[in-house]
C-alpha cells in the first residue's frame, strides 16, 4: 500500500504488509505474526510494545523487488516506480518490523 492511517495491522496475525509511505500512529498495536516492511523514517510511529525492527537481508530486498513490480503493473504507483529505478535504496530506506515474540 502506499501509507496507512491509524492503527494499522493491529491484531494482525499473519500475513505481509508493505508501507511505501506514510504511517499514522499506533502501527502494530497487538500484533502477534505477520510481517511489516515500512520505510525508516517512519518508525516513529510502530508500537514499539509489540513491534522489533531489523535491517533487510538480501532475500527480503528480492522480495519487496518482486512486490513492487506487482504494484506498479496494477497501480502505477509513483514510488513503486521509484524503488524498481534504484533498487539499491530499499535496503537503505526500509526496515522488517515483527512482533516481539516471534
Amino acid at each position: 500500500v502506499e501509507s496507512v492511517g491509524l492503527h494499522a495491522c493491529c491484531y494482525m496475525t499473519k500475513g505481509t504488509v508493505v508501507v511505501l509511505d506514510s504511517l499514522g500512529q499506533n502501527i502494530g498495536s497487538g500484533m502477534t505474526g505477520g510481517c511489516l516492511y515500512v520505510r525508516k523514517e517512519q518508525l516513529r510511529f510502530i508500537n514499539t510494545e509489540y513491534l522489533k525492527h531489523e535491517p533487510l537481508q538480501e532475500e527480503e530486498v528480492q522480495f519487496l523487488l518482486k512486490t513492487l513490480r506487482t504494484h506498479r503493473a496494477l497501480t502505477q504507483s509513483r514510488t513503486a516506480k521509484h524503488y524498481l529505478e534504484n533498487p539499491q535504496r530499499l535496503q537503505d530506506d526500509f526496515v522488517l518490523c515483527r512482533p516481539l515474540q516471534s
